[in-house]
């Protein structure tokens, strides 16, 4: 629903800039962010699923990755103790899906034919652990007939999951067994 209270009819959070930062989810309030991804979902099987959000978002210079989710049902938090899951790199392009009761989270770094995709997860304590710690590249682009080799992906290392957070898998927690890290 379109919240149409405060003083211009646009929500309180729209009624002066302090107000808008203190709404916005980014690190730094007035920074430059973008491609926002939401899934849903719980690290704990006895507590709700909640939106949580990744995004790619400047740290002076670089695009680096965080991801925030609802607490208590009226605000956002920076998750991984507010720091980037991407490091020092500068990245874009995140994702977010959930298999069960952990969050995975998929980036890319790098430029052109240098373009290395990641994918990681947040562990049961929140810890986040890079799954492809070498990064992900095409390594094999024939089949291109008289073009050169493609880099690893324009957009994004998409994410799917056969384990998401829905009435039929009693929020995640329910779902058919697979190996780890198998989303």
């Amino acid at each position: 629903i379109l919240d149409t209270t405060g003083a211009n009819g646009f929500g309180n959070c729209a009624v002066s800039t302090a107000a808008e930062d203190a709404c916005s989810l980014n690190k730094v309030a007035g920074s430059d962010a973008e491609d926002p991804r939401v899934a849903t979902g719980s690290l704990d099987p006895s507590k709700p699923t909640v939106p949580w959000v990744v995004w790619s978002e400047d740290v002076g210079g670089h695009h680096a990755i965080f991801v925030s989710r609802l607490v208590n049902g009226d605000h956002f938090e920076l998750f991984n103790n507010g720091n980037p899951i991407s490091g020092n790199a500068d990245a874009a392009t995140p994702d977010i899906t959930f298999f069960g009761n952990t969050p995975y989270v998929s980036y890319t770094t790098g430029s052109g034919t240098e373009k290395l995709g990641y994918v990681g997860h947040f562990d049961s304590y929140g810890r986040f652990v890079l799954d492809t710690p070498g990064g992900i590249r095409l390594t094999n682009a024939k089949g291109f007939v008289g073009g050169p080799a493609a880099s690893l992906i324009d957009a994004r290392v998409a994410l799917s999951s056969n384990c998401t957070a829905d009435p039929f898998t009693k929020d995640g927690s329910a779902c058919t067994p697979a190996p780890v890290n198998a989303a």
